[in-house]
């Protein structure tokens, strides 16, 4: 085999490893996306579920004698609900902190949600949780700043 034999061999099997490389990147994009929307499915499920929690305690109440011992337990119930949303939003918070997420969709879709659950959240006192959920009040106080900058 000559030099532009090799030379061609060369090129072609760079290219071959360029290509697959390619497809290895898009795969993980790929597999990226199928992440974030499980996370944010995640999310607004534990949201929801909260949301309804809160809803039956308030109904049972309203309908109930015994109000002492079944108001303990959706408290605790509705606490424990509360604690689950605020792991599925921890969570989003890490990867969007870490730049695994595009910060700036995330910054649309999720500042609000983030500032009402931190601020004047109707489910708990974000303050109690605020050491356990670090990411929650870093990016919460990222965006507030950013805000403030404009």
């Amino acid at each position: 085999m000559d030099n532009d034999g090799r030379i061609q061999a060369i090129y072609n099997a760079t290219n071959d490893i360029k290509n697959h490389l390619k497809g290895i990147k898009d795969a993980l994009v790929d597999s990226n996306r199928i992440s974030i929307f499980d996370i944010e499915f995640e999310l607004n499920q534990r949201r929801d579920q909260l949301i309804s929690s809160k809803e039956k305690s308030l109904e049972t109440v309203a309908n109930s004698e015994e109000l002492s011992n079944y108001g303990k337990e959706m408290n605790d119930y509705c606490k424990e609900r509360y604690e689950n949303y605020l792991d599925a939003f921890d969570r989003l918070a890490f990867f969007i902190l870490k730049k695994k997420l595009n910060i700036e969709y995330f910054n649309t879709e999720y500042k609000e949600m983030l500032s009402e659950t931190i601020e004047n959240s109707e489910f708990g006192d974000f303050k109690e949780y605020a050491n356990r959920y670090r990411n929650m009040a870093e990016l919460y106080e990222f965006w507030k700043e950013k805000g403030n900058k404009k």
